[in-house]
């Protein structure tokens, strides 16, 4: 059932050069689509201290959402938990500091529980692991991909995802020279090709959008 009211109520929302705090552990769900959600936009902005900072569970269809060059930190449970109505979701240029994240005990609850649509990561960084979750993603479509980001001593990737041209370095910023043990089990398909430096890693990307 809905936790909060259905506050994401128009085809076409952007939020931009904001900061965004919500309540921590003490809150729920902060965003919630509506019937008429289309494309949402989180751009340019810090959002922090929520305990499930975005939800989409009502009945819509073909919803995208599009997180760029934002830093997400202190989320307690959800960056992101889709249930139902979604196209996918594109997470670029942004900052997650898991880190910081994960102060509520949930062995289910990845950062990002796309359990609907398909889940694209591109060009972020992605600093440490969230202290009480089983890691970044949880995908269920095929088609998710995680590529040419920087992960800075990460351990928990989570599933249904395929990896490529990304960086990996450890805690002290060491390159790691091969996949993390972590970036593997059901529907995870590991990178072929990774980077030694964060120069590369840059370039690769700037390759591959033209």
């Amino acid at each position: 059932a809905s936790s909060t009211p259905k506050n994401l109520d128009a085809s076409d929302i952007t939020f931009e050069t904001l900061t965004l705090k919500g309540l921590y552990t003490s809150g729920n769900v902060s965003l919630e689509n509506t019937a008429n959600t289309k494309n949402i936009t989180v751009r340019n902005c810090i959002v922090t201290d929520f305990k499930t900072f975005m939800k989409i569970d009502q009945a819509a269809s073909g919803i995208v959402i599009l997180y760029e060059n934002t830093t997400f930190e202190r989320i307690s449970q959800f960056i992101l938990w889709t249930t139902a109505a979604m196209n996918k979701v594109v997470i670029r240029g942004c900052t997650v500091n898991a880190s910081t994240c994960g102060a509520t005990t949930n062995a289910a609850a990845a950062l990002f529980r796309v359990r609907s649509g398909s889940l694209e990561a591109y060009n972020n960084t992605f600093n440490g692991d969230s202290k009480n979750t089983p890691g970044y993603f949880e995908c269920i479509d095929g088609a998710s991909v995680v590529m040419y980001n920087t992960f800075v001593n990460v351990t928990k990737f989570n599933y249904t995802l395929t990896f490529n041209n990304n960086l990996y370095l450890d805690g002290e910023s060491n390159v790691l020279g091969s996949v993390p043990s972590g970036v593997s089990g059901t529907g995870v398909t590991p990178d072929t090709n990774i980077y030694a430096s964060e120069a590369e890693r840059a370039a690769g990307y700037a390759a591959f959008i033209g």
